[in-house]
């Protein structure tokens, strides 16, 4: 039975295809047989490589038919097949392979095992990497992995900030601009096409040991050789009813760089404290002359040069903490302030945020004082195998500079696996 990538009937160099498949996509993506007394599935993707999932555990393995090459993708031991099915091994340049009806699938054999087991990590348990975060970091590193031909699982919490852009209009290559949910689907989407496995749940413990990485979820241990953090940074946004809502309209913005040539010439707010807040609301006079800075926090948290430097920017500042806010058709028109009603086009969020380093942190990888993570050019922490990229990472909070980090880790991570002779699969 030869297959080409086109819609005939796929050949299985190790094992095997089932005539009841035969010109049958559609039902490729339905059949579930029973693994080790699990509901599994088999699948046939657009690019030619048969994916077996086992749906309790989660896990799954990719067989690559024009490589000859079998490709973990999970935990479990890849012990295939029911009593009663035969499956003669041949190579890519071999033999037919033989087969018996549907559902047994596999046939427990020496001969599948020795194949499995010539497959680095399929016995082991260890994947190539594992990426926390799927924000733009995250998700730029899958695809540079798929495409590395390396076996790559993204966890997400669905928590990526990127989510709450509602519209970039500085990322290259959307001169109209594009939201950042949607941005978001085409990473994410490209990162499938090229092999990445995504899980969508939060990481309680990472821990290391000599061989690799457990990465612990929903009770699980997942082990990896190398895992690379991109899981961002958590907002302080200010107590405003309706806050989240207002961020996703554009009424509540956070990010100067990502959106300031939008509200050239309107009248800005700046909400904040200290020196961050006074440095976002210098940077808004770029486009505006009448920005705003409200002061929330205790009047010493704003320095005397930090206060000068106001006044020769000509930046208003008032020093009280937000009371009564008015909102009229979902917009927010006005703030109380000290007694006082001011009223603003446009207002900026500048509390600043949290990194959520904890992960590596407990690993006692380097940070700084904000918790930021130390990294080296290429991305690893303190922490041998360990990465870090994105929001994580350095101070310029941007997209592009998220994808640039993910790239130079996932780069780094694979040249490593290939110095230790693990070629891609």
């Amino acid at each position: 039975m030869a297959v080409s990538r086109s819609r005939s009937t796929p050949r299985l160099p190790f094992l095997g295809v089932f005539n009841n498949l035969r010109d049958d996509r559609k039902r490729m993506g339905h059949i579930h047989a029973e693994i080790l007394g699990h509901d599994a599935r088999r699948d046939l993707d657009e690019r030619g490589r048969v994916i077996l999932s086992d749906r309790l555990h989660g896990s799954c393995a990719v067989f690559r038919p024009s490589s000859g090459k079998v490709c973990p993708e999970s935990l479990l031991q890849f012990v295939f097949g029911t009593l009663g099915a035969a499956v003669r091994i041949a190579t890519d340049s071999g033999l037919k392979l033989s087969h018996q009806r549907f559902p047994s699938l596999f046939a427990y054999s020496c001969g599948l095992m020795r194949l499995v087991g010539q497959c680095r990590g399929a016995l082991s348990n260890m994947r190539d990497a594992v990426i926390i975060g799927g924000g733009p970091a995250g998700l730029t590193a899958a695809i540079y992995l798929g495409r590395f031909r390396r076996d790559v699982l993204l966890i997400d919490s669905g928590e990526s900030r990127a989510w709450r852009i509602p519209v970039s209009h500085n990322h290259p290559g959307f001169p109209g601009g594009i939201k950042g949910a949607e941005l978001m689907e085409r990473i994410k989407t490209q990162a499938a096409e090229y092999g990445a496995t995504f899980r969508t749940g939060e990481v309680t413990e990472l821990s290391r040991d000599a061989e690799g990485f457990s990465v612990s979820i929903d009770g699980q241990k997942i082990r990896s050789a190398f895992v690379l953090l991109a899981t961002g940074v958590v907002d302080n946004d200010p107590k405003l009813p309706g806050v989240e809502r207002a961020i996703e309209r554009g009424l509540l913005r956070i990010c100067p760089i990502c959106d300031g040539y939008e509200i050239i010439g309107k009248k800005v707010g700046v909400i904040g404290g200290g020196a961050h807040a006074a440095r976002e609301a210098l940077f808004l006079r770029t486009y505006s002359d009448d920005v705003t800075l409200i002061h929330i926090r205790e009047k010493s948290a704003l320095t005397p040069d930090y206060r000068r430097l106001l006044r020769e920017a000509n930046v208003g500042l008032i020093e009280s903490s937000l009371g009564r806010v008015t909102i009229n058709n979902d917009v927010i028109e006005a703030f109380d302030l000290g007694g006082t009603e001011y009223r603003f086009q446009v207002i900026y969020s500048a509390l600043g945020s949290r990194p959520q380093s904890q992960l590596a942190l407990s690993l006692g990888a380097e940070a700084n004082e904000q918790g930021c993570l130390t990294v080296t050019d290429h991305q690893q922490t303190s922490i041998d195998g360990l990465y870090a990229a994105g929001d994580l990472v350095r101070g310029l909070n941007q997209i592009s500079v998220a994808q640039g980090e993910g790239a130079i880790a996932a780069t780094e991570i694979h040249n490593r696996l290939a110095a230790r002779g693990l070629r891609g699969c």
